[in-house]
């Protein structure tokens, strides 16, 4: 969990935070009604403390244009301000994931059509993950790192082109 919400400080909405020296884990959120925001808060953590900052309004509705006013911004700049205040002198721990979580390389392609196998040498791009030690994912099956090479010789709109790199990959990988 604290991988995710790490991602969140560095790269998502509450990256506003992420910038203070030190690893922090952060979520955002924003409440609306009648599609006016309402609440916005940020919740963020190192290894020492945890900060919370909530603002809304208790009674009616917003009435103005309210988009600018949601969790990744106000209220998340008050939390890296108590961060900064709390760590100007010396800097939290990093995290240190448990023996039970594991980060693996994982396969993009497979990944990004909802399937997940481990990255290998048919792997064009590679993403990081963590898991459970005990329920890894599994390599990738033969066949579909074939598949993977056959999608990109098959690039091509070209007809001719594109009977020519199957032939030569079919004939490649002793399918013919």
């Amino acid at each position: 969990l604290t991988y995710m919400l790490k991602t969140v400080a560095e790269s998502g909405t509450g990256r506003r935070i992420g910038d203070l020296g030190f690893e922090v884990a952060s979520k955002t959120g924003t409440n609306a009604i009648n599609g006016y925001n309402h609440d916005a808060w940020n919740v963020s953590y190192t290894t020492n403390h945890t900060a919370v900052c909530w603002m809304g309004n208790l009674g009616a509705p917003l009435t103005y244009n309210s988009a600018q006013f949601n969790g990744s911004l106000y209220s998340t700049y008050f939390v890296r301000d108590i961060f900064k205040t709390l760590y100007s002198d010396y800097k939290p721990n990093d995290f240190v994931a448990p023996d039970s979580v594991t980060r693996v390389a994982l396969d993009k392609a497979s990944f990004n059509n909802h399937q997940v196998y481990l990255a290998d040498e048919s792997s064009s791009e590679i993403i990081y993950e963590v898991f459970a030690t005990d329920n890894l994912p599994q390599s990738k099956p033969r066949d579909l790192a074939e598949l993977d090479l056959m999608n990109e010789v098959n690039y091509y709109n070209d007809d001719t082109r594109t009977q020519n790199n199957y032939l030569r990959f079919i004939r490649k990988y002793g399918l013919w």
